[in-house]
């Protein structure tokens, strides 16, 4: 990642970096923290990806309680909450903390998100229109709007909007 303004500019390499080199997508929030959806390199090196964030020069590396850590995309909603795309493991909601995250996880098991099997859920892209809504879409079902994200059950609530392929 290379940061240039005004007069100034930064190389952030690994290690003292984001947790990995092939940046997938970035977003900011409110504050002004930025945050990398990092992708798998498939590589020799075969290094795994991960979510970051550059707050105050500091860069916070963390590996969500997913099986694929290959991350595609990231959005900040109007709720302050961000959403990271996983390629298979399918969409992780995470809350920062201090110095950690709260991590939900929606799939096949909890969602209406499904895959191109039973338990691989690719999330591609993740955006948010002009109001700080999030757009998210699934390689299976299609294109969903989360009307309500997080309900008080915890559940995950979307609106379909009739890209349904099946």
């Amino acid at each position: 990642v290379y940061y240039i303004h005004e007069n100034r500019h930064q190389l952030y390499p690994n290690p003292n970096g984001p947790i990995s080199n092939i940046i997938e997508d970035i977003d900011f929030d409110s504050d002004g923290t930025v945050a990398l959806a990092c992708g798998f390199d498939y590589s020799v090196t075969g290094k795994s990806g991960g979510i970051s964030f550059l707050n105050n020069n500091q860069w916070h590396n963390f590996h969500p309680p997913v099986n694929n850590q290959d991350f595609r995309s990231v959005a900040f909603d109007k709720q302050n909450t961000w959403w990271f795309g996983s390629f298979g493991s399918g969409l992780v909601r995470a809350q920062r903390l201090t110095d950690s995250i709260h991590y939900s996880v929606y799939d096949h098991t909890n969602s209406p998100l499904s895959g191109q099997t039973s338990s691989y859920v690719p999330i591609p892209r993740i955006i948010k229109d002009q109001y700080g809504n999030i757009w998210l879409s699934d390689l299976h079902i299609g294109l969903f709007i989360p009307v309500n994200p997080i309900k008080t059950n915890g559940s995950f609530e979307t609106g379909n909007l009739g890209c349904d392929r099946k």
